[in-house]
């Protein structure tokens, strides 16, 4: 009986904790102001599998795999590779329809930057 009540309550808490987890999956789209001064329309697709967050981003310029993706709750955490020796850390917040996103470029980390992606319906 103490067995059966031990797992009860731990199924209760995974699904609780899972309720509390970001609706993160689907499109987003950003406007993204660039090195050169011009602003560029940024789509993210993601997919949350557990803890871990899947997708991709996408540019005029071209699209990129999400690495190293992590979610936990309202927040994420993920790399992108624009090229092998470009890397951007990203985290993120999500409030219902917007996901705040502040980047840094690896190696530059004094390179910052701070934008609003809204959820595609």
């Amino acid at each position: 009986m103490k067995r059966i009540l031990v797992s009860i309550v731990a199924l209760l808490a995974f699904f609780a904790a899972a309720g509390l987890a970001a609706d993160i999956d689907g499109q987003w789209k950003a406007q993204v102001l660039g090195h050169d001064g011009q602003t560029r329309e940024f789509t993210f697709t993601f997919k949350a599998d557990g803890d871990k967050l899947i997708g991709k981003a996408s540019d005029p310029r071209g699209e990129y795999e999400i690495n190293d993706g992590k979610i936990k709750g309202d927040t994420i955490a993920f790399v992108l590779s624009i090229t092998p020796s470009m890397k951007v850390n990203c985290t993120g917040t999500v409030s219902g329809n917007e996901l705040t996103i502040k980047t840094s470029l690896e190696g530059r980390e004094t390179d910052r930057h701070e934008y609003t992606a809204k959820k595609v319906q």
